[in-house]
């Protein structure tokens, strides 16, 4: 039986067979994955919508507590057009550290560091690990841009010293000015 010939069109058929079962297996895969992904996006689309009616209600009962005040307007012996009020943007972002947090956070990374200065994304792991905040993700990439500024602000003041170019592709290293006796009293959070 071990030598039974098979003709080239019946192995074909045996080959174009194997093949196909394979590609089926690998397609039900795939179609398996998309299912639990469109799943996934249905419960995240339910929540959005959700998100989205809670948004609506909120900006609902804005708008009839400005038509309130509209009316408190109108009864006011002073003349106020509301019409000309421009709105005021609030701040969007929400903060995760406490006022002045950052600035002292930074001191004391730079405090720590190396003689030939600390990297910006040094100190940015720093004021995330001691300020209990993420280490990844977009909010730490947010946290950068912050302690970037802020770096860039003590330097215009003269309380930090920029190690590196103004404009450069590399990043940035910073270290505190060789003396600094007013500084080293406020590294400490105050009580």
């Amino acid at each position: 039986m071990s030598n039974i010939h098979i003709p080239p069109s019946l192995k074909w058929l045996i080959t174009k067979r194997a093949r196909l079962l394979g590609s089926l297996n690998k397609q039900a895969e795939v179609a398996q994955t998309l299912g639990s992904r469109v799943i996934e996006m249905e419960e995240s689309l339910q929540a959005l919508r959700e998100e989205h009616q809670s948004a609506l209600r909120r900006a609902r009962s804005m708008e009839e507590a400005i038509e309130a005040i509209d009316i408190a307007f109108s009864l006011h012996e002073v003349v106020i057009d509301p019409l000309h009020i421009p709105p005021i943007r609030t701040q969007e972002a929400a903060r995760h550290l406490g006022h002045g947090e950052l600035t002292r956070l930074i001191y004391r990374s730079l405090a720590q560091g190396r003689p030939d200065g600390v990297f910006t994304s040094e100190i940015a792991y720093f004021v995330a690990e001691h300020g209990h905040l993420p280490q990844e993700g977009g909010s730490f990439q947010r946290l950068k841009l912050d302690v970037r500024k802020r770096l860039r602000t003590l330097w215009n003041e003269g309380k930090v010293e920029r190690l590196h170019e103004a404009k450069t592709q590399f990043e940035g290293r910073w270290r505190l000015p060789a003396r600094t006796p007013d500084l080293s009293v406020r590294l400490e959070p105050d009580v």
